[in-house]
C-alpha cells in the first residue's frame, strides 16, 4: 500500500498570491519514494488542495500504482471526493478532473482527511518551495 500526502499553501497570504502545491509518496514501510511540488494559479486554498490531489492521483495512475491511501488536511476536499455535494463550479471542475483520471486506470484509492499537524511532510515540501521561489 502506497501513502500519498498532499498539501497546498499561499505565501504571502494576500489576494493574488501564488499557490504552491505538492505531494509526498511513501512506501508501506515509510520510505519516501518521491516528492513533487509546483507553483500554480488558483482562486483559493480549497481549489489548491484539489489541484494537489489531482496531481498526486495523476502521478499514481501514470506509474501503475494499484493501491493508494491519499491523505489531505483539507476536510472539504476529502468530503467532496468521497461523494459530498459540491456547488462551486471551480471545485466541481477540479473534482471532475480527479474522477476522470480514476475512470481511466485501475487505481484503488482511499481519500482520507488528517489534521494539519500530521501532514508535516507535504506541508514542509510546500513551504520549502515557497522559500526557494520567494528568495529568487
Amino acid at each position: 500500500m502506497i501513502r500519498i500526502y498532499c498539501d497546498c499553501c499561499f505565501r504571502p497570504l494576500r489576494a493574488g498570491s501564488p499557490c504552491y502545491v505538492g505531494f509526498v509518496v511513501q512506501a508501506g514501510n515509510g520510505a519516501v519514494l518521491s516528492a513533487k511540488a509546483w507553483r500554480i494559479s488558483v482562486i483559493d486554498s480549497l481549489q489548491g488542495e484539489l489541484e494537489a490531489i489531482k496531481l498526486a492521483v495523476a502521478y499514481a495512475a501514470k506509474r501503475g500504482i494499484s493501491d493508494v491511501i491519499l491523505y489531505s488536511d483539507s476536510l472539504a476536499a476529502v468530503l467532496y471526493l468521497n461523494g459530498g455535494k459540491c456547488r462551486n463550479p471551480n471545485y466541481k471542475r477540479a473534482i471532475r478532473g480527479i474522477l476522470a483520471i480514476l475512470v481511466g486506470c485501475q487505481l484503488n484509492i482511499e481519500f482520507v482527511w488528517l489534521p494539519r499537524y500530521l501532514n508535516k511532510q507535504a506541508d514542509a515540501l510546500c513551504r520549502q518551495i515557497v522559500a526557494i521561489d520567494t528568495a529568487v
